[in-house]
Parts: C-alpha cells; structure tokens; sequence
C-alpha cells in the first residue's frame, strides 16, 4: 500500500542504470505484468493500475554517451516520456561491476535533470551473480557505491526476493518526502513562458554582456576579476561556483543561468556537485554548484572535483571563488590552494575571487 502526503493520481516512476533485462523485469514487476520484453534503443512507458491510482513506467535505454549531444539528448527523451515528470527515479545498479564511471553517468543524468533529482532517487542493488554471504556488504563498501548510496541520503533497496508491495512502499514514502512533488526539467520548457519570479527561459531571454558582473553585484559581492580573465578576453562558457555558502552559490548561480534552476541542499548529507544550464550572448553556459568543499574529507574532496569536472566536461573556464574576508582564515587559504590544484596546475589562472557581505539578495 502507497502512503502519499498528497494524492497522485499518476505515479511516474523512470527506471536508470543496470542492464535493459533488469529494468524491464523491474518494471514488469513494478505494473503486476509484463509490460515490457523486447530490448529497445529509446524510451518506452508503460502504465497500469494500483488501488484507486495508476502508477506508469518509463524503461530508459542503457547509459551510453559517446558524446555530449546524446546525453542531452537521453535527458530530454526522459523529460518527454515521464511527463510532467517522475515522482521517482529508480537507480538501477550490479554491485559487484559498479566503477566509478557508472556512478558518474548515473550523477551527470541526474545533476543535470534537477538538483533535486536525488531527493527522488531510490537505489536498487541487484543480488549478486556470485550469492555468497557478506558479498554484497563488501561491494557496498566500495568508494563508488557507497558515494552514490550517499547522495540517495541512504536509500536502497535490496534485489533478493524483491515483491512489489514493499517496491510501491517505498515509493510512497519518497513521494511523501516530497509533498507530493514531481522533479521538473526546465531546460527544454517553452520559451515563451516566463518563469517564476518575472525570469524568462534563457532560449528567450538573451543575457547581457555584463552578466556575471551584473549578478555578482545585485548578489551583494565584490568581484576581483584578474588581467588575464577580463570581460572583454573572456569566451567561457563553463563556469564553477566554489565556496562556504550554500545560499550565496545558490542565488549567485541563478543569476547567473538567469532562471530559478538552482535550489538550495539544507541537509548537509545530501549535497553535491549539481550542474545547470543557461545561456550568454546566445552561447550555451554551464554553471556547477560545488558543496562547501572546506567541510569535507581529502578523499570526497577528490570525488567532488571529478564530479564536478564530469558536469563541466572537458573542464571548467572559469573558477568562481565565492571568500567572505571576515570569516577566511589561513587554514581555508592552504584548503583552498589543494582544491584549486585539484583542478589542474593552471586552476589559479582561471580563477575569480568574489568577496561576500552580509548584503541580502532581493
């Protein structure tokens, strides 16, 4: 039984990761039949009923990207099947073949989607093809899976004996999580609609020059932008937003993409490297969201700048570092000189020192 903290009269459920038999027996047993057999190479949707609701999913082909273009194209595909969009995203991982390629695709999709998207992410390890005890706990230990256990804030599902019940139980619980609430996708909406707060879409909405600089002052920060990354010299279009702010990231990056596409990760435990997009001077731009690296361990600093990395690929251009002067200590200055290393030898280059004030953005 479904318990929701608001009725939905559809539940949409999107199937990603593992192989196209494993989320076609997933979804098979997900609609109490079966829906789907036949391998297929593009999104397919399948509805049936459950109690007084209807509950329909979506079976994504396989997470191969050769290049940028089809992975915008798998996002849009997905937006397409499961709209107005999915209440769940169900992740779909072998434990014992997981590397860390895997969980990067399965980040890039789901970063890029809603930074909200892990909010409705219920991870699903499959049993073992090799069933010994203690296997799975092992595989689960490995730096991929567990990163990505994390970022699902601790939710997973064991594949042995999996039953229905307990499946649409646990998408009633994140349902309920989420007030009832659906992950939209905005980057590909209709670009005559304005969006909430009086922005338009950025298809429709041409930035001006000044962009950055505009939303750095209207942010209430002070740039420092050095000789070499100068507005007129400046043809860069990946930008990464580094800093101790979650808010401040938050609203700067929005500015910036010139859309409310970025929301802000109150829970500690639940905060990522997230990626948006927009546009400037009719260019496409791409801001990644950092968490507040200087709370973190060497190794998931690591993790987060090849997360981040991935989001931005080949690479960022630009480095913005958001430093309030009253609260950077010497110990931050040596933290940030390795995460800026983390990046690449020539990171200092490209890099953009935004000091921060107590100023509110309206």
């Amino acid at each position: 039984m479904m318990e929701t903290a608001a009725p939905v009269s559809e539940l949409r459920v999107v199937l990603l990761g593992g192989s196209w038999s494993d989320r076609s027996s997933l979804g098979n047993i997900i609609l109490g039949e079966t829906a789907f057999s036949q391998t297929s190479k593009s999104f397919l949707r399948s509805s049936g009923p459950v109690e007084d609701n209807k509950v329909a999913v979506i079976n994504s082909p396989d997470l191969l990207f050769p290049t940028i273009d089809k992975e915008t194209e798998f996002i849009r595909g997905c937006e397409e099947q499961s709209a107005p969009g999915p209440h769940v995203f169900l992740l779909v991982v072998q434990s014992e073949d997981f590397t860390e390629e895997h969980s990067l695709r399965l980040q890039r999709v789901l970063g890029n989607y809603n930074d909200r998207s892990f909010d409705h992410s219920l991870l699903l390890i499959l049993k073992p093809r090799e069933d010994r005890p203690g296997l799975t706990e092992k595989h689960m230990e490995k730096a991929p899976l567990r990163g990505l256990i994390r970022k699902c804030r601790y939710r997973y599902l064991m594949g042995k004996n999996l039953e229905r019940a307990e499946l649409l139980t646990r998408f009633g619980q994140i349902v309920k999580e989420n007030n009832g609430e659906h992950v939209s996708y905005e980057a590909y909406k209709d670009t005559t609609k304005t969006l909430e707060g009086g922005y338009q879409s950025p298809q429709h909405k041409k930035t001006p020059r000044s962009s950055i600089t505009a939303a750095v002052k209207a942010a209430g920060l002070h740039e420092q932008i050095p000789p070499q990354l100068s507005s007129s010299q400046m043809s860069a279009f990946r930008i990464v937003l580094l800093g101790k702010s979650e808010d401040k990231k938050t609203r700067l990056g929005n500015l910036i993409i010139g859309h409310q596409g970025f929301h802000q990760q109150t829970h500690p435990a639940t905060r990522h490297c997230v990626a948006m997009c927009g546009e400037w001077e009719g260019k496409p731009l791409t801001v990644v969201k950092t968490p507040d690296m200087f709370s973190l361990s060497e190794e998931m600093m690591r993790k987060e700048v090849k997360s981040c990395v991935s989001l931005c690929s080949p690479g960022p251009d630009v480095l913005l570092l958001l430093v309030k002067p009253s609260d950077f200590t010497e110990g931050n200055r040596e933290t940030l000189k390795f995460i800026l290393s983390l990046f690449g030898e020539d990171a200092f280059k490209h890099s953009m020192v935004v000091m921060t004030h107590d100023s509110e953005i309206k």
